[in-house]
């Protein structure tokens, strides 16, 4: 069987995102990854040197769900919080480039990282950037009116720890269907 076959059924799942327009509510990520070769240990501490050969950003967390929706032919509007910083710009650029419509929403934080350091297939350590703050009404109120402006189907990831922080209102609107389309409490269950 294939995903062709008609009664494959996920099939008919995945041949309808060609008609959807999905909002995905959560925390955006940027996935960044440095590869390289370990080949001696450092004469400072007892730690490895890595000499990076390879660098790449991909987007994570909620921003992930929104390209994977893009790239089983849907369209995916993504509403989340991103800082004005070297790494917001580096995941709207890629946003942009998987095709996903990025509402971003500054929210005076940088935005969230999380650098991966990897050597012959082995990941080493991961470095979180993230800065915590306090709920805002203000921003609940900037993010509800953005979802309210374009939902048809909404993803909105539970843990949701920046962008829905204080928002228990979002997910009570979502499962309640106060928005008119087909909403989802998260992207795992799918």
């Amino acid at each position: 069987m294939t995903l062709d076959d008609a009664a494959d059924p996920i099939s008919a799942h995945v041949s309808d995102f060609k008609r959807r327009h999905v909002l995905v509510l959560g925390d955006a990520i940027l996935d960044e990854y440095l590869t390289g070769e370990c080949s001696r240990i450092s004469p400072e501490a007892p730690v490895p040197v890595l000499r990076v050969t390879t660098e790449r950003a991909v987007l994570g967390g909620a921003a992930n769900t929104a390209a994977n929706i893009v790239s089983l032919g849907g369209r995916a509007t993504l509403v989340a919080l991103v800082g004005a910083d070297a790494g917001g710009s580096t995941l709207q650029r890629c946003a942009r480039d998987a095709g996903v419509e990025l509402v971003a929403i500054n929210h005076g934080l940088s935005t969230l990282r999380k650098s991966r350091v990897v050597s012959q297939q082995q990941q080493i350590v991961r470095l979180d950037y993230e800065d915590p703050y306090a709920p805002s009404a203000a921003r609940d109120a900037e993010i509800l009116a953005q979802v309210h402006a374009r939902v048809g189907a909404c993803v909105m990831d539970v843990a949701c720890q920046a962008a829905c922080r204080g928002g228990q209102q979002h997910r009570h609107q979502l499962e309640n269907g106060k928005f008119g389309g087909r909403s989802q409490a998260t992207p795992r269950q799918l």
